[in-house]
């Protein structure tokens, strides 16, 4: 279900940019903003209203991608969250430890991608979509530790 919302999410981003670019096509103001001539605002070239919408758009799309990535980041969560439930939801004992072979396998993955472990949180929340490799062990022993007492 995951890929599908965020499917719906990027549909919607895109299209929001589509339907908001046709207002900086024939902006005869937008240009004299920028300090275009009169004849350049009359007769707008689309490239370069292109290139004006894209220098305005780049503050807000950091700021929407930090957004997706928030979102990314939460149900990648959840899907360890499920990992760690799924002895109790399958009441099969052979997926007892299926959190610590998560773990793992987590571990093993970075170790064979050269990945680093330690990551300032900032520039994780900017540029990666998966959470860190000690964020997704931390919160895999939380999982555990609450499966533990509820059952």
């Amino acid at each position: 279900m995951h890929p599908t919302k965020l499917l719906v999410v990027s549909q919607v981003h895109i299209f929001s940019i589509l339907a908001l670019f046709p207002a900086f096509i024939h902006a005869p103001r937008f240009l004299r903003a920028f300090d275009f001539s009169e004849e350049v605002a009359a007769q707008t070239p689309t490239i370069l209203s292109f290139i004006l919408f894209q220098m305005i758009l780049m503050p807000i799309e950091a700021v929407i991608g930090m957004a997706m990535n928030a979102i990314s980041r939460r149900f990648e969560f959840e899907a360890d969250q499920f990992a760690c439930e799924l002895q109790h939801k399958l009441n099969s004992e052979e997926m007892k430890d299926m959190g610590d072979r998560l773990g793992t396998a987590l571990i093993t993955l970075h170790v064979k991608n050269l990945s680093t472990v330690w990551v300032d949180w900032l520039y994780s929340a900017y540029h990666h979509s998966h959470p860190t490799l000690t964020e997704r062990l931390k919160a895999l022993e939380a999982f555990q530790a609450t499966a533990k007492k509820t059952s």
